[in-house]
This record gives structure tokens, sequence and C-alpha cells, in this order.
């Protein structure tokens, strides 16, 4: 599934626990359209849950599905670390890991 990003702004930066934070709210969402359309074709048990409910009863009466993010992580629930990307030395971006 493609990344999702968000840009967050503080005049004052952010602490780690801060960016996790953002990260763990945004994993407490529901879906996208878009990404509920991408997942649904992957190859995982996780996608075939999201074939399930997208074709359950519920969904046609409502007209949409409702799955959150951190329900398409399966077991991977636990964020390790975040993990600066190499390239420059002033570089702003980082990675999450995340294990089972």
């Amino acid at each position: 599934m493609g990344p999702s990003s968000r840009t967050f702004f503080s005049n004052n930066g952010f602490t780690c626990l801060l960016v996790l934070d953002h990260i763990y709210a945004f994993y407490q969402e529901c879906m996208s359209v878009h990404e509920i359309e991408a997942a649904i074709h992957t190859d995982s048990r996780h996608a075939d849950r999201l074939r399930s409910v997208y074709c359950s009863r519920e969904t046609a009466e409502c007209g949409y599905v409702v799955f959150k993010r951190i329900d398409f992580l399966g077991s991977r629930r636990s964020f390790e670390m975040l993990k600066r990307v190499s390239g420059d030395n002033n570089s702003n971006v980082y990675e999450l890991l995340i294990r089972a």
C-alpha cells in the first residue's frame, strides 16, 4: 500500500514522542476510499479481512467501508522506533519501524 503523507508545522520543532503521537492518531483513523481501493488488491490475510468487510451487508446498507488503518497492520502494531533515512546530514525524513 502506498504511503499517505501529512504536513505538520511547529515553530519549536517536534519531539520524538510528539511525532509518534501524530503517527498513532493517523493509524486510528479510518482508511480513505483510495487506500481501500489499493489495499483490497494486495495479497495478504489483512486484505482478506478487508474484502470480507467490503462485501458485507452492513457495507452495502451504509454505502461505504469503515476500516481503521491499524486493523490493516494486523499483529504488527508495536511502533519500535523512528529511524532517520540516510541521505543529507540535515535530512528530516524518518522511517517508522514496526514489529509484531
